[in-house]
């Protein structure tokens, strides 16, 4: 039986070669549905951290690319989705350990579902 591969999988490898040559890396990837719509959501971060943040001419330069490369591949499958390129945010969320890392030693702020210490916000 083949493995499923995730939708950051799949992004990452239509991306990953262009994203490099423009100085950029995939952070995150999500495929969620808001009522009837279903939004695949591709954020985008600049290799060198110390070269200002991503543009909208970044996002919008990365968004005509895949949107190219989503049409000749079914990564999504099913029904319409939106497409949307942005940067992570200032208040991003850490999702791989690659983000935890590049972070050492800067100060962090914790939103918990459930209070750890009588305390459902951290920092």
């Amino acid at each position: 039986m083949a493995k499923k591969v995730s939708i950051y999988d799949r992004i990452d490898a239509l991306l990953s070669e262009f994203l490099c040559e423009h100085g950029y890396e995939l952070y995150h990837v999500t495929l969620t549905k808001e009522g009837k719509d279903r939004f695949l959501r591709v954020f985008i971060e600049k290799l060198d951290l110390t070269a200002g943040g991503i543009s909208t001419d970044d996002c919008e330069l990365v968004s005509r690319y895949l949107s190219e490369r989503l049409d000749d591949d079914d990564v999504v499958g099913g029904d319409m989705y939106y497409l949307e390129v942005s940067s992570p945010g200032l208040d991003r969320e850490l999702v791989k350990d690659a983000h935890f890392e590049r972070y050492v030693g800067d100060g962090i702020e914790l939103k918990l579902f459930k209070a750890y210490d009588g305390k459902k916000h951290i920092e």
